[in-house]
């Protein structure tokens, strides 16, 4: 019995099943065979994708969820690469560029993205603390000669 996926989402989702890649866009409803649409939950839950049901109202509530899971994954992606950006600081290692994709969910989520250009112009306050915090907790761990304090 086919199970209907639907993409509430602002991006397309893609996802592969039976070796061939399957893209749902932006409010589009899909019928999937039963093994196909556990595969795109598998792939795609936590990026929004949801499957519709029989009752309208229950459509309404996953539609939301989905759409609130969405905005919650691309949320922690740019929140995990300016995490990442500032640990790589805190190790002297240089900055990672951001790729369009978080470039584009910062844009859409109004969050400052550390990258090359520096972290200082756009960054939110919790973003700069948390860059302060991390090189305050270096130089206690390592001195001002930078070698581990024992």
């Amino acid at each position: 019995m086919p199970e209907t996926m639907y993409n509430p989402t602002n991006e397309t989702l893609s996802f592969q099943w039976g070796g061939e890649w399957t893209n749902i866009e932006p409010g589009q409803k899909i019928d999937l065979s039963d093994c196909a649409a556990a595969k795109c939950r598998a792939e795609l839950l936590r990026r929004g994708i949801v499957q519709l049901c029989a009752s309208d109202e229950r459509n309404k509530e996953l539609i939301e969820a989905g759409i609130k899971k969405n905005f919650a994954f691309k949320h922690k992606q740019v929140n995990d690469f300016n995490i990442m950006n500032i640990e790589r600081r805190a190790n002297n290692l240089g900055y990672v560029s951001p790729s369009n994709t978080i470039k584009m969910y910062a844009k859409e989520l109004n969050m400052g993205v550390s990258g090359q250009s520096g972290l200082r112009e756009e960054a939110p306050a919790w973003l700069v603390a948390a860059e302060k915090t991390a090189e305050s907790m270096l130089s206690i761990a390592f001195g001002s000669k930078g070698h581990l304090r024992t």
